[in-house]
């Protein structure tokens, strides 16, 4: 690859940089500028931004990434990854902690050999810590021992089907089958809203 071509594709990202934090009419403004993320100083200059990614890890194979998806473009908040590991960083993922590792909850269950859908269900649906959610093995037998949260107050699965008048195993069907926690808990026996 010629340097020519290298220097022409760190400037174009620079320029896309740019754009996405200060251009109104850029279709990616709205995630970017339009929450405020910002590109330091120094790198509005493109000799600069050049001499730190050249300084620091920059690639043909590699794109920017922000560490902290709501912080700004700056040498503290920006390092050259691949593009896997740029979509674990996305907004639209859940980003969880486990064991030291921050990132996608995808990224973090492929780390530790855990079952994505499983964890998933546990964590965004059932509502379990994320240690419960990769940490306990897949047996029926835990499901009706884990706690559920909603509005304020927290109850074991069995706890809450008595409270709204259905059984566990229709309160535990309807959150397999992929209720939202308030819809499962909200609406009593035959559908009859509570």
């Amino acid at each position: 690859m010629s340097c020519n071509h290298n220097r022409n594709r760190l400037r174009t990202i620079w320029y896309n940089m740019m754009q996405r934090c200060y251009n109104k009419s850029n279709q990616k403004y709205p995630r970017y500028g339009g929450r405020n993320i910002t590109v330091c100083k120094e790198w509005e200059n493109f000799n600069n931004f050049k001499e730190w990614s050249l300084s620091n890890g920059y690639d043909i194979q590699l794109t920017i990434d922000r560490i902290d998806n709501d912080g700004n473009y700056c040498p503290e908040n920006c390092r050259w990854v691949s593009n896997k590991i740029q979509a674990n960083n996305k907004s639209s993922n859940i980003i969880v902690a486990y064991k030291g590792i921050r990132g996608s909850l995808k990224y973090v269950c492929e780390q530790f050999n855990a079952d994505y859908n499983l964890v998933r269900n546990r964590y965004s649906k059932l509502g379990w810590s994320i240690e419960d959610s990769i940490e306990i093995p897949k047996t029926k037998k835990t499901v009706n021992k884990r706690f559920i949260t909603f509005e304020g107050e927290i109850l074991r699965l069995y706890e809450w089907a008595k409270k709204i008048g259905i059984t566990t195993h229709s309160l535990t069907n309807r959150l397999s089958s992929g209720w939202s926690i308030e819809k499962a808990l909200t609406t009593g026996y035959r559908g009859k809203k509570l």
